[in-house]
Formats: C-alpha cells, sequence, structure tokens
C-alpha cells in the first residue's frame, strides 16, 4: 500500500481534475501558493489526519484561529474526547456534557442550569463543518472547485458571510442554491474514529460527516459536475480514519454485490 497522504488522495481525482493540482493556487483567495501550507480539513485538534496542500499560508491561519478554533471549545468534542479517553485533544468548553441512560445528553450551562435534549449546534459550528466539507469536496472534484458555484459557501466561511435575506444561523443551515447543511442521526456513543461520506447525487454532492461517528452533519454543494464533462472518483466513497490504536486512514468503495463498504487502501 502507499504510504504517501497526498499521492493517495491526487490517485482518486479524475484526470481532467489534476490541474488543481498543477495550477497551485489557494482554493479560498485564488492567489498562488507561494510557499506550501500544510491544512488538515479535518483539524489536528480533534485528530485529523489527512493532508491537504491547496491552502495559502494567511487562508491557513487566519482560517485556523477564526473558524477551526470552533472545535477545542465544542462540548461535544470535549464529551466525546472523554468518553474515549483521549488525553491528547485539548479542549477548553466550558459548556458540560453527560450520559443519561446511553439515548440523551444533558448539557450543563455555565449558569449551573442544565437542559436534556439532543445536542444543539452554535452558529460558529456552521463555519466549521462547511469549511471541513468544502476542501473535502475539493478533493474530489478537482479544479471544479474554482466555479463560481462555491463562491456562495467560500464567502460563507471566509467572511461568516450570510446570503441576503438571511439574518442568522437557524437551526440548520439552508442557503438556496448553493449548499445545505443539517445534523443528522446520533449514535448512543461516541466511537475512536471519523467517517466521511462523498456521494454524487447528480445535481448535488453530498459530503456526510460523522465525528467520532457521533456529532453528525450531512453537507449538499448543489453543484452539476457531470454537465462540464469533469469526472470525480467513484461514488460512493468513504474515508475512514482511527484514532486508536494506529491512527490509519481507510478508503473504501461501496460493493453493491455484497452490499457493504469494501477497503480498497489504506495508509
Amino acid at each position: 500500500m502507499q504510504s504517501n497522504t497526498d499521492f493517495q488522495i491526487r490517485s482518486k481525482i479524475g484526470r481532467e481534475n489534476k490541474e488543481l493540482l498543477i495550477r497551485k493556487n489557494c482554493i479560498y483567495c485564488f492567489n498562488q501558493i507561494l510557499k506550501r501550507s500544510i491544512e488538515h480539513p479535518i483539524p489536528k485538534s480533534i485528530g485529523g489526519k489527512l493532508v491537504f496542500p491547496l491552502i495559502c499560508g494567511k487562508c491557513n491561519n487566519v482560517l485556523g484561529s477564526i473558524v477551526d478554533r470552533h472545535w477545542t471549545w465544542d462540548c461535544w468534542m470535549k464529551f466525546a474526547k472523554d468518553q474515549l479517553n483521549l488525553p491528547k485533544f485539548n479542549f477548553k468548553s466550558e459548556l458540560k456534557v453527560s450520559d443519561s441512560q446511553n439515548k440523551y445528553t444533558v448539557i450543563k450551562l455555565p449558569n449551573g442550569k442544565e437542559q436534556v435534549k439532543l445536542p444543539f449546534t452554535p452558529d460558529g459550528a456552521w463555519r466549521a463543518v462547511g469549511k471541513m466539507a468544502y476542501e473535502l469536496c475539493a478533493m474530489m472534484i478537482g479544479s471544479y472547485i474554482f466555479h463560481n458555484d462555491f463562491d456562495g459557501v467560500r464567502h460563507f466561511i471566509t467572511r461568516g458571510e450570510l446570503p441576503a435575506g438571511h439574518k442568522s444561523v437557524p437551526d440548520f443551515l439552508h442557503f438556496g442554491e448553493w449548499c445545505n447543511i443539517l445534523r443528522t442521526s446520533y449514535n448512543e456513543k461516541p466511537a475512536p474514529w471519523h467517517i466521511f461520506d462523498f456521494q454524487d447525487r447528480g445535481e448535488s454532492l453530498s459530503i456526510h460527516l460523522a465525528l467520532f461517528d457521533y456529532y453528525s452533519f450531512c453537507t449538499t454543494f448543489k453543484v452539476n459536475i457531470k454537465d462540464l464533462g469533469l469526472k470525480t472518483v467513484e461514488f460512493p466513497f468513504r474515508i475512514v480514519q482511527e484514532l486508536r490504536p494506529e491512527n490509519k486512514l481507510y478508503l473504501c468503495n461501496w460493493d453493491n454485490e455484497q452490499n457493504k463498504w469494501k477497503i480498497i487502501g489504506y495508509f
């Protein structure tokens, strides 16, 4: 098996899209990348191992300090870390979460009150989720990520700009034609892995993120890459990142004959 992460991802991008890797422009500001900056689509603060090279140092630093920092203050990430006994992750959340009968969660707020309900999602999470989905999407579709179909989500991630008519972030994020993010189902317990599924639905590209297989989001980008003749990876496609014991990344495709996911590579 190949051990080089960058090579593994490149090999999954269609031939027509490899110009993305030749172009060497930042997928946020479009400026030429003069100095390589190591970006983790899934932040290292929550164990991310996957590396994506096409972000300039300036955007990487700014978005890391403004957007990615959300995860270090996220109470659900801290809850997963505590449940799984993962001491290397340094979470700072002041909100406390505890398990209740293996089914519900309890949020203890700074004022001492408790709320028993499904996890809420603070506004900062939407930009952080959008950023992860956007970067993972770039790995899958290559140069099409520079298309103006993605201008709206780029502005939301980099500037926090909401489209016209949106004054605040709702319980689920739905910005019409270009982006739809919603929370999906939760498992009863966090698990020591992250799962990322990619599916081409013809007129949209769907990315499902299950952080710790517990904190779960589905992001849909309204794009029709087939109309432009661009090729993506074979869908559906899954990446599973182990958080212990070996911290491996597994690449999977769906096996229709056996009706299950099949590992096609790992590193």
